[in-house]
């Protein structure tokens, strides 16, 4: 679950390395986000060869790992060990064209285009 100021890694390919969240989006009862929820976000740390992000420019986030477990089944829980995230645009369309690392079967029937640009899904 991620709050005002969070810090999240960046596992596609958009030239950005981390982000700090600056406002959740959700309407008037915002809680915090949590896996499949969209921030607006800020770019901490980005990588040079890439012409998409730089740093200091907002985009906005789709979470899409957290260390906060999910419960498939009430003896199964999902757990990752870091909190992740893609960027995307106004239309939660991607901007990388690659994700690194595993993705949730539920998060690719609520997005269809995470399927097809992970590599593993669980």
């Amino acid at each position: 679950m991620l709050q005002h100021e969070s810090r999240v890694a960046v596992v596609d390919n958009s030239g950005a390395k981390k982000v700090m969240v600056i406002q959740k989006l959700g309407g008037s009862n915002r809680k915090p986000v949590s896996q499949g929820g969209v921030a607006v976000v800020v770019v901490k740390d980005n990588d040079l060869s890439r012409k998409k992000t730089f740093n200091s420019t907002i985009h906005r986030a789709l979470i899409i790992r957290s260390k906060l477990f999910l419960c498939r089944t009430r003896v199964f829980f999902v757990r990752f060990d870091e909190t992740a995230a893609i960027l995307v645009n106004k239309r939660n369309l991607p901007l990388g064209s690659r994700i690194r690392g595993p993705v949730l079967q539920e998060l690719c029937e609520k997005f269809p285009f995470i399927g097809t640009l992970s590599q593993v899904i669980i």
